[in-house]
Formats: C-alpha cells, sequence, structure tokens
C-alpha cells in the first residue's frame, strides 16, 4: 500500500485555496499593468513624438489566451511599436514591451520593460523586489511570448 507525502495531502487539501490565490494574483497583475499603462495614456493621450521617433501606446495589454495549468505561463504586458521617421512616414523599427512576466532565472515573477529591435535582439530591464537589473539576452535566446 502506498501513502501519500505531506505535500499532496496538503495540496489535496488546500486545492480550492491555491485556485483562488491563482484567480487573485491574475486579476490583480493585470489590472496594475492596465492602471500604469492607463496613467501613461492620461499624461499623453497622443503617440509620443520626436522629430525623428515616436512611440505608439497600445489601446489594452496582452495576456495569455487562456489559463494553460502553469502559473509561470501568465503574463500581462503593453506591447508598444518603437517607430522612426524615414523620409515623411514613421516606420516601426522595433518594439517596447512592459508588464509583468515570469522570469525563469530569479524564478519569479518582475516588472519588466523590454526592448525588442527589428532584428529580435532584445534588451531587459528587470525590477525584482525593488532591485534593478540589466542585462542583455543573446539574439539566439529571443522568442516572442
Amino acid at each position: 500500500m502506498s501513502t501519500l507525502s505531506e505535500v499532496s495531502v496538503l495540496i489535496g487539501q488546500r486545492a480550492g485555496d491555491l485556485e483562488k490565490a491563482r484567480e487573485i494574483f491574475t486579476t490583480e497583475s493585470r489590472a496594475f499593468v492596465t492602471g500604469i499603462l492607463g496613467s501613461i495614456r492620461r499624461l499623453r493621450s497622443e503617440p509620443w513624438m520626436t522629430p525623428r521617433v515616436r512611440i505608439d501606446l497600445p489601446k489594452d495589454i496582452d495576456t495569455e489566451t487562456r489559463s494553460n495549468g502553469n502559473l509561470s505561463g501568465q503574463f500581462a504586458v503593453a506591447r508598444c511599436d518603437l517607430r522612426f521617421k524615414r523620409g515623411t512616414n514613421y516606420q516601426v523599427i522595433g518594439e517596447i514591451r512592459l508588464g509583468i512576466e515570469y522570469d525563469d532565472p530569479t524564478d519569479s515573477f518582475t516588472w519588466q520593460i523590454t526592448g525588442i529591435n527589428g532584428r529580435r535582439r532584445r534588451e531587459r530591464i528587470c525590477l525584482p523586489n525593488r532591485l534593478i537589473v540589466i542585462r542583455r539576452i543573446p539574439s539566439d535566446s529571443c522568442s516572442d511570448k
């Protein structure tokens, strides 16, 4: 006869609490990023522009399409187009993403600001636990989420 470990018993007893905590985390993280995006839009309703650069702000944030069972698969990010002026038009040359995403190296959710140029190379600024961590991510490890 096999027995369940203490961890299995604990999860079995607290499954409802764990699911509720997940729902609260999802709702609050989405509201947090939406609130920041809303604050930015209130400061400046039109795109942020200089004579050669324009940043288009999105209307909504991106989230996972559906719950996949893994908490680490959740995210809430705003994707802003970065445009440079070429001739008379502003052309998209990259993307600025800001939001809450799971960070594998720190094994936690972090507030991240990521710049992705047209060649899909990332510069990421992470703010885990109120610390600022800046690191370059090799281009071969970049993938769209």
